[in-house]
């Protein structure tokens, strides 16, 4: 089996660092971990670093599958064909929701009538599809499945929880800021991370600033670096995650019915977690009172975080169940081994 695997990067680590590592280059774990060969090369959200080189840095080579991100990317229509000219598979990842609400054409309609007409462009030149949210599952009409987030196993931690406050990562936006500013007594909100502590977040600049420096003889080196750099902050993040006091980590009312990433990696960091009814397919992933605790309302989540803090033997008894879940079905590794499977690639 061998992938061409273009996967979508952000110049600037203040972008990139908001793009979560699995649906990005860290699909790579997940490749290796099933011995499949592979090319990565990232399609940038503006600037056109390696799509100009794409056709020398893959020379002759054919493969069995192309996989790539179609909402964000820019991809010429004659690099399209020739991308379906190099696989008999080829699978768009939409990797955030298209349910778009009416707002995010008000506050911007160029950015968000762009990922529509992204999409379009590239869907005659797909034959699958993995979407991210459980309502875009039947938009299409090629074979799609719904894809969820994952940790390359060799992150999955012990469980390592406290009777401390809860932990809670994100934005204030609509009902969530509501429901941190009543819940502030009972947070740990934002606690420091040191993923952009040293080197790597200058690093990473750096291998992206020469935007017209690069020839196809240099991708070796880029691809090196840069894969080790997001490796190596997201180790970080989930050894932060594993390291801080709190009996659990929650996850707030979304926008979205997309199970929070947060959750898969909180799990394998050793956390509790407690989560949102979203009252879809998504909720039976998790079984709740065994893998994790969820709340229908504010009243539901201050009821869980009663039980976490005064119960040492209820937070090992979740974190350690889910992180056995984890390890059977959410790492990065069985991710692609369940899209090779429904893609039909041998």
């Amino acid at each position: 089996m061998d992938i061409l695997y273009l996967p979508l990067e952000f110049g600037r680590w203040y972008s990139a660092k908001k793009l979560a590592y699995p649906v990005g280059v860290g699909m790579i774990d997940g490749f290796e971990g099933n011995k499949i060969q592979h090319l990565t090369i990232p399609l940038m959200y503006h600037d056109d670093i390696w799509l100009k080189h794409i056709k020398e840095i893959v020379g002759d080579r054919k493969f069995d599958q192309v996989w790539l991100e179609v909402v964000h990317s820019v991809i010429p229509e004659g690099i399209l064909e020739w991308l379906s000219s190099l696989a008999p598979i080829r699978v768009g990842f939409v990797i955030e929701s298209l349910s778009i609400a009416p707002e995010e054409f008000t506050d911007n309609p160029i950015g968000t009538q762009r990922r529509i007409d992204n999409l379009n462009q590239k869907l005659p030149y797909l034959t699958d599809i993995v979407v991210y949210d459980i309502r875009d599952l039947h938009n299409f009409h090629i074979p799609t499945m719904l894809g969820n987030m994952s940790v390359p196993e060799r992150l999955v931690k012990t469980p390592n929880s406290t009777a401390d406050k809860a932990i809670f990562y994100g934005t204030a936006y609509g009902v969530r800021g509501e429901w941190l500013r009543s819940l502030k007594s009972r947070l740990i909100i934002n606690p420091p991370s040191a993923e952009d502590a040293g080197n790597f977040p200058r690093i990473f600049e750096q291998l992206f600033a020469f935007v017209n420096g690069y020839t196809p003889v240099d991708y070796s080196y880029f691809f090196r670096n840069w894969y080790y750099v997001r490796q190596s902050v997201y180790s970080i993040w989930i050894n932060h995650l594993h390291t801080l006091p709190g009996c659990a980590m929650i996850s707030l009312p979304h926008r979205t019915q997309v199970l929070s990433g947060r959750v898969i990696e909180s799990m394998a960091a050793g956390k509790p977690v407690v989560s949102q009814l979203l009252n879809t397919e998504m909720d039976d992933l998790f079984e709740d009172g065994k893998e994790i605790l969820y709340y229908k309302d504010m009243f539901g989540l201050l009821n869980c975080l009663d039980r976490l803090q005064s119960d040492s033997d209820l937070r090992f008894y979740l974190a350690e169940a889910a992180r056995v879940k984890v390890l059977e079905n959410h790492t990065t590794e069985v991710q692609v081994k369940k899209i090779i499977e429904f893609v039909g690639g041998d």
